[in-house]
């Protein structure tokens, strides 16, 4: 079975094989998705997509023989994920969860897929993560995944394969609050991790890749090649090249700044017993940014730290996949993770 990675300007694919010496990367690739296929998480050109996906699937790499069995990501800026505190004083079912979701989501959750499960209870409470998703978009994501002559087994919001990935099954402490930081090429994503559980997500296209080297590219009058590479070379860095892509992108490390403060205000006010925000990982494209551990460190003092995706990884067999770039493909491999767990059970 195989975890698929679909965003709006990216395909990526990860094939694991649980092996006596641990999980092993066996194959993997990437694609590009040509600009209005997808456009904000949702699928436009089915018609263009489909075969985008199988040649994703027949170029990967080293291994050619792949299942047809897929675990793909749904989009998380269309999702929506909550932690419900219910009494124990009735039976929780469907009914008492849609009841008690009304309160807290916009749309009419007659056109909502929803999943929950129990992840905490106590003499007096229980905590229900619940994940709503548009009928249309699963039922959208599901249609293209067939015409591509795969079969979707599981659909999961993007979050939760993001820190099956980079998070430790058992944490060190219990009572640290996380915050995962997603930055893609189309938005960036915040996911606070408490209490062994995702707790909130929020995600927002003022911050991403795409936006950062249109930036480059206009105030350094350079191609998208160019500004791309300047990007990777300069960064955050004030030395690199006197700081000159630093200078173009310090309205976006403002900007991120000051959305960290904001989801984390958010949460500490509005989320009972949480813990403090202690630690924040970085993920996606944008984590490879230099120094820009450094700076969110110096304006926030939190701890931040790159994402390890490799970490229940225990040999990676391709070459696409390296120590640099391992951070873009944190949600395939998440995915890819959930493959294996569903092929266990």
């Amino acid at each position: 079975m195989l975890g698929l990675d679909i965003s709006d300007r990216m395909l990526r694919l990860v094939a694991l094989k649980k092996k006596r010496g641990g999980i092993s990367i066996e194959s993997a690739n990437e694609i590009a998705v040509p600009p209005g296929i997808i456009n904000e998480g949702e699928i436009s050109k089915p018609e263009l997509l489909h075969p985008i996906i199988s040649t994703l699937i027949q170029t990967a790499k080293p291994k050619k023989d792949h299942s047809k069995k897929i675990v793909a990501c749904l989009p998380e800026r269309k999702s929506f994920i909550k932690v419900l505190n219910l009494s124990t004083d009735s039976e929780i079912t469907d009914d008492t969860i849609n009841t008690e979701l009304a309160n807290h989501i916009p749309e009419d959750l007659n056109t909502m897929y929803l999943d929950w499960k129990k992840i905490y209870s106590s003499s007096e409470n229980e905590s229900v993560l619940v994940g709503a998703v548009p009928k249309s978009i699963v039922e959208s994501y599901q249609e293209v995944i067939n015409k591509a002559n795969l079969v979707p087994y599981v659909l999961e919001i993007e979050s939760a394969a993001i820190v099956r990935s980079i998070i430790p099954e058992v944490s060190e402490n219990q009572n640290e609050g996380i915050l995962v930081i997603d930055i893609g090429l189309d938005r960036t994503s915040f996911i606070i991790y408490d209490h062994g559980t995702i707790q909130f997500t929020s995600a927002v296209p003022e911050i991403s890749g795409n936006l950062m080297t249109s930036l480059i590219m206009k105030s350094l009058s350079l191609s998208y090649d160019k500004a791309e590479k300047a990007k990777k070379l300069g960064g955050l860095s004030k030395t690199i090249g006197k700081g000159a892509v630093a200078k173009v992108l310090n309205d976006q490390l403002t900007s991120l700044i000051e959305k960290i403060k904001q989801v984390v205000e958010y949460y500490q006010e509005h989320h009972s017993d949480q813990s403090r925000i202690s630690n924040i990982i970085l993920t996606g494209g944008g984590a490879n940014l230099i120094d820009i551990e450094n700076q969110l460190f110096l304006k926030l003092k939190i701890k931040v730290s790159k994402a390890n995706s490799f970490l229940k990884i225990a040999k990676n067999n391709t070459d696409l996949i390296t120590a640099k770039n391992q951070s873009s493909f944190a949600t395939a491999i998440g995915l890819a993770l959930r493959a294996q767990e569903y092929d266990k059970s």
